[in-house]
């Protein structure tokens, strides 16, 4: 695994902006090139607030288009973080491939779906004493990163600090002042949380749900029986233009109609229709005994469980 240090920071310019300001500090183009990345994840990985440890596991699927190469591999990219959520350590392994379809397809069998893409549009520019990488992703952000080891320039960084403290020097417009900003973090929290904001509400709350299809029962088309009570939320209105749906787990018995605590949210990543997790008050399940007691349904579509 090859390991390398790095800063990254979101700016409040846009492109065109940033280009002019950057031109205004002896910045020139040097390079342009576009990075193309699916991250897949495996089937039913649990995802909840710690998008960092689920980026950890996936593995990226990457095309990178130059003016002189077009470049496919597969990639793992490895992150360790601090307390504060900075990056201390990072590397990647990184292997080349004739087909990226054939290297999705791969990864489909073993049961990997695709969790998010990143589109990144990166623009080289150096001056006579500092080199960055400014970094248009999916058309929304644009990022400045700085590498250790420059291309374009006879210069290497010995730390961190060193780099933060040259890029300090030009009076960038910073989000957050944040040197370790991830990315692909921020692509997957408003996937998710964008996708799932209203049933997200409902997380830790009690609420009174009914019970169409008891535990016991038999599903009127697919025949399945139900080894749990299954249900809906009266007034409201899911992706799917229905009531939302979910699941009562640790009651034992046929119910008609419950009150309990929402632990979490299984969000189906190719189906609009989310699922609510309810249980008696004071009760906890895991995520992996939640994705056995579902798995009866959520076999036929992939999801996460949200909390």
């Amino acid at each position: 695994m090859t390991f390398e240090k790095v800063i990254t920071v979101e700016t409040t310019l846009g492109f065109d902006e940033l280009d002019k300001f950057l031109r205004s500090k002896k910045f020139e183009p040097k390079k342009e090139y576009d990075i193309i990345d699916k991250y897949m994840a495996q089937s039913n990985s649990i995802i909840n607030t710690n998008y960092l440890d689920t980026l950890n596991k996936c593995v990226i699927i990457r095309e990178m288009i130059t003016p002189t190469e077009n470049r496919k591999m597969l990639m793992y990219k490895y992150k360790k973080y601090n307390l504060k959520e900075e990056v201390v350590k990072r590397g990647k392994i990184e292997c080349d491939v004739l087909s990226l379809q054939k290297a999705e397809e791969l990864l489909n069998a073993l049961t990997y779906y695709k969790l998010i893409d990143l589109r990144d549009h990166v623009t080289v520019y150096a001056n006579d004493k500092t080199e960055l990488h400014v970094q248009e992703v999916n058309n929304k952000h644009i990022y400045i990163e700085m590498e250790t080891e420059c291309n374009y320039l006879e210069k290497k960084y010995l730390n961190r600090d060193d780099m933060i403290k040259d890029l300090l020097s030009y009076d960038f417009p910073i989000k957050n002042d944040n040197f370790f900003v991830k990315k692909a973090e921020i692509e997957l929290r408003e996937k998710f949380e964008n996708d799932s904001n209203e049933n997200l509400k409902y997380i830790g709350k009690v609420i009174d749900i009914k019970i169409d299809r008891e535990l016991g029962s038999t599903h009127p088309k697919h025949g399945f029986i139900y080894p749990v009570n299954y249900g809906y939320v009266p007034n409201t209105i899911s992706g799917d233009n229905e009531e939302l749906d979910c699941y009562l787990l640790g009651v034992f018995e046929p119910v008609k109609e419950f009150k309990g605590k929402v632990i979490a949210v299984i969000h189906r990543t190719n189906d609009n229709d989310d699922k609510l997790v309810v249980v008696p008050d004071g009760v906890s399940y895991t995520n992996d005994q939640i994705n056995s007691l579902v798995e009866f349904q959520e076999k036929y579509f992939k999801h996460v469980i949200l909390r």
